[in-house]
């Protein structure tokens, strides 16, 4: 299977994953405007409209190698995404209400997978 066909099965499985349960508690959308821009740590991160091929393989090679990962609700749907330069990317999920929003990222830089997670606005840091 190629890496994009990959990815979207992936990012299908993920964004129904969450489906089944008990359904007794909804889960707003996030009410976070991801912002054109932001800053962090001296870096200035650009939200991109669309993924490109790499930018799927990346995700396609994350959920492969942390696939633990796969299945779960804190990466539902697809991402919001910014670049800082060319090669370092950010991949953002943002779920729950603005009251409580909960996010997950990986940031991929210099080849290497982070993963970070937290509440609020990750924007505004």
């Amino acid at each position: 299977m190629s890496g994009s066909k990959l990815l979207t099965v992936l990012l299908y499985g993920l964004l129904f994953a969450g489906c089944g349960g008990t359904g007794s508690e909804l889960v707003e959308a996030p009410k976070i405007e991801p912002p054109q821009t932001f800053s962090n740590a001296g870096e200035t991160w650009v939200l991109i409209s669309a993924m490109e091929k790499m930018d799927e393989e990346a995700l396609t090679k994350f959920f492969e190698i942390h696939s633990d990962y796969q299945g779960s609700t804190d990466f539902e749907g697809p991402p919001t995404m910014y670049v800082a330069g060319t090669e370092d990317r950010r991949f953002y999920w943002l779920r729950g209400s603005d009251d409580a929003t909960a996010w997950s990222c990986v940031h991929l830089k210099d080849g290497s997978f982070q993963i970070s997670e937290g509440s609020g606005n990750p924007f505004s840091k």
